[in-house]
């Protein structure tokens, strides 16, 4: 039985961020996504991205590392929403992987820690460590702690920071 994933996180501090256009074909060639916030220095867009094979927690995380940026991270309600906009866009109704898991704390899987860090949207008596072992995360409608080794469809992020005066780009 697979544990709690022991990989370190990707980068630290990345916060909820403005919403971007979403692809959900699940192919890396999707396009970024664009973000033009008025008179902000920096600015950072996330845009999801729906996989339709079906991979464990780590799989699904080690693939969008690899593809993208990391699993989908939540922070606010909208992000949220904007998941679920994925996945219907997609055609899709099932729960979806995302990078919140637990070995101790529950934690994001690219390290975020900032406002909104602490957002949930867990379902009815959840979470509730059925077996011991549910140490990752489903979203649908709301939030199911699973087993990691469970099988399922995945949303990966990609983060677009863009610097106004230089104009220059940092994909991740």
């Amino acid at each position: 039985m697979e544990g709690p994933p022991s990989s370190a996180p990707l980068s630290r501090g990345r916060g909820p961020a403005p919403l971007c256009p979403t692809s959900y074909s699940g192919s890396p060639g999707a396009g970024p996504g664009v973000c033009r916030p008025p008179r902000w220095s920096y600015s950072t867009c996330l845009q999801y991205h729906y996989v339709a094979d079906q991979k464990t927690w780590t799989e699904a995380q080690t693939y969008c590392r690899q593809t993208y940026a990391d699993l989908a991270t939540i922070g606010k309600k909208e992000q949220n929403d904007q998941i679920l906009d994925t996945i219907t866009s997609a055609g899709q109704s099932s729960e979806v992987w995302m990078g919140l898991y637990s070995t101790i704390d529950w934690r994001w899987s690219d390290g975020f820690l900032g406002v909104g860090a602490n957002y949930s949207n867990w379902g009815h008596g959840h979470p509730n460590f059925a077996v011991a072992a549910e140490f990752c995360v489903l979203v649908g409608n709301v939030w199911y702690d699973v087993l990691c080794s469970d099988k399922a469809r995945f949303v990966c992020y990609n983060a677009n920071i863009r610097k106004s005066r230089n104009q220059s780009y940092l994909n991740n």
